[in-house]
């Protein structure tokens, strides 16, 4: 028989699992906490790029104040925009019908103001043509009155420039209708009517002559020995019915005139730029020509004492050519006429040494 109330061994035991080993509800939390760490760092470094971006904007225009402050008479930025403070440009005015007009070059204007009229070479950073003869920019706004009065010396017109703004007025109405009814051209209103929008009614200044009070001759309207002149001029664009070209000598709010589109202001032309080594028209670093004299504009030159070089360094002679180096073109070494140079040049043109003929 066997007995049943011996005990048997339990061999179904349950484990314990491993602590090494988490669950997957501990890996949920723990990324959830690291998520959360990550969301805070992250918005701690925004605010740390944004505090950055403001203090180098504070920083960047505490700069530009103190260059303003430090440098007033500094050119404007080499490839920036145009600067409206005080011009540094002067205009030689020449008349059109002349028959020289197409000749002149600005190396042969350059070449007028310094041998003419007397005026350092170095204090001339430009010159290049407009449409009244030629734009001449000095390198210091003071320095175009000295100018202009060696100019008026020798019976010249040089006028310094007068900063203006362009205002393009578009679709000004042809008619207007006036109390009556009737319908009256715009044309001869629009200098009184810009006059009135913008508020440029002229200042009075003193006439040259002056008149007494009972005077009837004709235009004098007023008899106080004042006239009033407007600071502003108005043009017609050719090819646009109704659009007109204000020039102002200030600026203004946008304006219409007669019930208009807003004028609007013109952006000025990009500046020429004249490299200080050479005195042609490019940047400085793009300069591939050779030095120039700041005094005559000569390139063989010393900048320093404005002695030109010997006669051996200016190159060598012309291939089949008798000329010795550094001698003048129109003659041989016996110093003889060969090309036709005209008695009065001779003497001129001879190289040192030479006899004359």
């Amino acid at each position: 028989m066997v007995n049943l109330s011996t005990s048997t061994r339990n061999t179904t035991t349950t484990e314990h699992p491993r602590r090494d080993s988490p669950s997957s509800a501990g890996v949920l939390a723990a990324l959830k906490r690291v998520r959360e760490k990550v969301k805070e760092f992250n918005a701690f470094i925004s605010v740390a790029e944004k505090l950055l971006r403001a203090i180098e904007d504070v920083e960047r225009k505490l700069d530009g104040t103190l260059e303003k402050k430090g440098n007033h008479t500094s050119t404007p930025a080499r490839y920036g925009a145009v600067s409206e403070g005080l011009s540094r440009r002067v205009f030689l005015r020449v008349d059109r019908n002349h028959p020289d007009r197409r000749n002149a070059k600005p190396t042969s204007i350059i070449t007028f103001l310094v041998e003419k009229l007397g005026f350092p070479r170095r204090d001339i950073v430009k010159v290049y043509p407009v449409n009244s003869g030629f734009a001449i920019e000095v390198f210091r706004p003071e320095f175009r009155s000295s100018l202009a009065a060696k100019a008026k010396v020798h019976y010249y017109r040089i006028d310094p420039e007068v900063l203006t703004f362009a205002y393009l007025v578009k679709n000004v109405p042809k008619y207007i209708l006036a109390h009556d009814g009737s319908r009256r051209h715009t044309d001869p209103l629009i200098v009184e009517a810009v006059a009135a929008v913008t508020g440029d009614v002229g200042e009075e200044e003193p006439r040259e002559v002056y008149h007494v009070t009972d005077c009837q001759h004709k235009g004098h309207q007023r008899q106080d020995g004042f006239t009033k002149e407007k600071d502003f001029s108005v043009h017609t664009v050719k090819g646009t019915p109704g659009a007109y070209l204000v020039i102002l000598t200030r600026k203004v709010t946008p304006f219409r005139i007669f019930d208009s589109d807003p004028s609007i202001l013109l952006k000025r032309k990009g500046r020429f730029y004249t490299c200080e080594r050479c005195f042609g028209f490019h940047h400085k670093d793009k300069c591939r020509s050779a030095p120039r004299c700041g005094e005559c504009g000569a390139p063989a030159h010393n900048h320093n004492q404005h002695l030109p070089l010997p006669n051996a360094q200016t190159g060598p002679s012309k291939t089949r050519s008798r000329r010795l180096p550094g001698q003048a073109e129109g003659l041989t070494g016996q110093g003889h006429e060969i090309d036709g140079l005209p008695k009065e040049g001779r003497q001129e043109g001879r190289p040192g040494g030479l006899p004359s003929c």
